[in-house]
């Protein structure tokens, strides 16, 4: 007695557990993203106008009241919770007060401070002091 086994079913089964294989590495496989809330916070007197070019060349402006808390951007990335991420995020952040304009690197990660919300979740701030602008 003779079994016939159709070679058209083992291709399409190998290729369905190929397809699982696949499907399995893309969905399981990679990090889950991270998302970041970034702040400035003005710690000055007086308002401060905030000037910010992202990664993708999008301009925005804030104006912050003294004391108060602006979120200025958010992101996520598939890396682990990291505030050297941060200078990614920028091109260019120019804060001016009263037409002086601060000649401080805001884009330095060593500014940011990073609170974990979650375990994929942080908020990133930045602090604009008065001396920024001596």
């Amino acid at each position: 007695m003779k079994i016939f086994v159709n070679k058209k079913n083992r291709q399409t089964k190998r290729k369905m557990f190929l397809t699982m294989i696949i499907l399995s590495f893309a969905l399981f496989g990679c990090d889950p993203p991270r998302y970041y809330n970034l702040f400035i916070i003005n710690d000055c007197n007086d308002d401060i106008e905030v000037k910010i070019t992202d990664d993708r060349g999008k301009k925005s402006n804030f104006k912050i009241e003294p004391k108060g808390k602006q979120m200025v951007h958010e992101d996520m990335v598939p890396q682990p919770l990291n505030i050297g991420v941060v200078h990614a995020f920028f091109k260019e952040i120019i804060v001016t007060k009263e037409n002086d304009t601060s000649k401080i690197n805001y884009i330095d990660k060593d500014l940011w401070h990073l609170e974990q919300v979650s375990k994929f979740q942080a908020n990133c701030c930045l602090t604009v002091n008065p001396e920024d602008f001596e």
